[in-house]
């Protein structure tokens, strides 16, 4: 089981339609969630200090090479998780560019991000 934090009520949007894409994203994420928990557990470190083992805010994109994920903690409410497919997008969106978006339209202040290639979906 997962230590990964997900609501178990949440508001889900974005332009990803492929529920079997979004499951292999939300692996991902429960499996460097694993593996992240180990090294706390490993250094004597205090995982809360990371969002996804509290409630948080989501977003993951697909682009042309690389799976994207920002977290934001959840301060109350509904939590958000937005999946976005950008591998189509000309020309292709940097890490750069996704941070800025996300803080000027999401609004989310304290941002989490990690990312992989995209080829980690292939690897199994």
């Amino acid at each position: 089981m997962s230590p990964v934090s997900w609501s178990s009520i949440s508001s889900v949007g974005g332009s990803l339609n492929d529920e079997k894409l979004r499951n292999e994203m939300t692996k991902i994420i429960n499996e460097f969630g694993n593996t992240l928990e180990n090294k706390c557990t490993e250094k004597g470190i205090n995982k809360f200090v990371f969002t996804i083992f509290k409630p948080f805010n989501i977003i993951g994109i697909l682009t042309k090479n690389t799976i994207f994920f920002a977290f934001s903690t959840l301060s109350g409410g509904t939590s958000s998780q937005l999946w976005h497919d950008f591998r189509d997008n000309i020309p292709e969106p940097t890490i750069e560019s996704l941070n800025q978006s996300i803080a000027q339209q999401l609004g989310w202040d304290k941002v989490w991000y990690v990312h992989f290639p995209l080829n980690i979906i292939e690897m199994d």
